[in-house]
């Protein structure tokens, strides 16, 4: 892969202080790899973009997140490089990133290999790996303390979640396979994934081979007891179908059961968003760099 005309996006809000405080270096190695090379450390314009041949980011699941709500040329390369609190996506990309030798990454360019995909849209918000509404929303609402506790303070907020007073339930209509239309009512937990995997060392199947389903949909029902079962079958070697169920799918509509009509809890790659009705593909593609 040859690189003429990058850019480096660094999000120094983002992360844990040790991640933050590795940004100078990243952007010095950037500069000593890519003399030419651009940074920015707020959101570039598109005409910027439209001028660049690969974007990198140092930041998390969020700031990719944020960054893909704004228009991105279809063809633009993006490397996301480890610098937020749980860094998802960039582990199931294989980044090979040593924050001891922030610069080896730019030499191992060549190794990458481009991932074309259609993200996710859940309501307004585009998403990655994945989105989630009801016991997942209120997990993500009450993630507290990131900058401190990095990683467990999802893990605290989702047990939060589990012991919540009350979960919000929903009604799905899935558009599955050929137009197929499934029904599920009463679902406590709905998880929409793009690409598989969800946290930690939880998996989930994700999208389908290129024509077919781009979702695959866990829904947790009833009980929310059934929520610790259904991440037990979310670890390696598991199946779903004794706590949870998992439908592939091409668009998703919730149906909220009040008193959540107007503000269901919801996520998309593990930060709280607006309420969302419906999930579906969006036109537009991105270049994720994996190796």
């Amino acid at each position: 892969m040859i690189v003429r005309r990058p850019i480096l996006l660094g999000n120094p809000q983002a992360g844990p202080p040790r991640a933050r405080r590795r940004l100078p270096l990243i952007e010095r190695a950037f500069l000593e790899f890519f003399p030419e090379g651009r940074m920015f450390r707020s959101s570039p314009s598109f005409a910027d973009l439209q001028e660049s041949d690969l974007l990198v980011v140092y930041g998390g699941d969020g700031t990719l997140a944020r960054l893909l709500s704004l228009p991105l040329p279809n063809n633009l390369p993006l490397l996301l490089l480890p610098g937020g609190t749980g860094n998802v996506l960039s582990r199931y990309l294989g980044v090979p990133f040593d924050p001891e030798n922030p610069g080896e990454i730019f030499r191992r360019l060549g190794s990458a290999l481009p991932l074309p995909f259609f993200p996710g849209v859940a309501g307004e918000v585009r998403f990655c790996l994945m989105a989630g509404a009801g016991w997942d929303g209120v997990a993500a609402r009450r993630v507290r303390g990131k900058e401190r506790l990095g990683f467990l303070s999802y893990y605290l907020a989702g047990v939060s979640a589990v012991f919540a007073r009350r979960l919000p339930a929903m009604s799905l209509k899935i558009q599955g396979k050929n137009g197929q239309e499934i029904v599920r009512d009463g679902a406590i937990w709905v998880l929409v994934s793009c690409l598989p995997p969800y946290f930690g060392p939880f998996r989930v199947p994700g999208a389908g081979e290129a024509g077919g389903d781009p979702f695959m949909v866990t829904l947790v029902r009833r009980s929310g007891l059934r929520v610790p079962g259904a991440f037990l079958e979310m670890l390696p070697g598991m199946g779903a179908g004794l706590f949870s169920e998992r439908i592939p799918a091409r668009q998703i509509d919730l149906f909220p059961e009040d008193p959540w009509k107007d503000d269901l809890p919801c996520q998309a790659d593990g930060e709280a968003i607006p309420s969302f009705s419906r999930v579906g593909l969006s036109r537009d593609s991105v270049t994720l760099l994996r190796f």
